[in-house]
């Protein structure tokens, strides 16, 4: 089923329906730059972990950059799942302006990354609490 404008298709799956759209219309674009928006925040996320996983050493002990690191990490994960939620809201606007009979919604999980942050918050504080123990112990004869 195409819809008035021609730019936005919809065919019945089992229970579900596979949407697609034309790259070219403002739908298309927009969905190109969530898209593009989450692959970043998605490659953030990983060149953090590159560079926390770099700088722990057992020689060393607890640094202080690993925890802005931690919490960079934090950060990056509420972003995702907050551009992920806008995503979904821009979605169902634009699938409810070419399908306004349809009923369309994308099906998609929010959530998963502010759990994830509150953990790597936790242990970024766990972490620097260890670096405070390592000082102290450190001035301790």
């Amino acid at each position: 089923v195409r819809s008035a404008d021609g730019h936005t298709a919809y065919m019945p799956l089992q229970h579900r329906y596979g949407v697609s759209i034309d790259p070219n219309s403002p739908f298309g674009h927009s969905l190109f730059l969530f898209r593009l928006a989450l692959v970043t925040i998605g490659v953030l996320i990983l060149w953090n972990l590159k560079q926390i996983f770099r700088h722990i050493t057992t020689a060393e002990g607890f640094r202080g950059s690993v925890v802005k690191r931690l919490k960079i990490l934090a950060l990056l994960f509420i972003g995702y799942d907050l551009l992920k939620w806008l995503d979904y809201l821009v979605f169902d606007h634009f699938i409810d302006i070419a399908f306004p009979e349809a009923q369309l919604r994308m099906i998609t999980t929010v959530g998963r990354g502010l759990f994830i942050a509150l953990i790597l918050w936790v242990i970024a504080v766990v972490y620097e609490r260890g670096i405070f123990l390592e000082q102290e112990n450190a001035l301790t004869i």
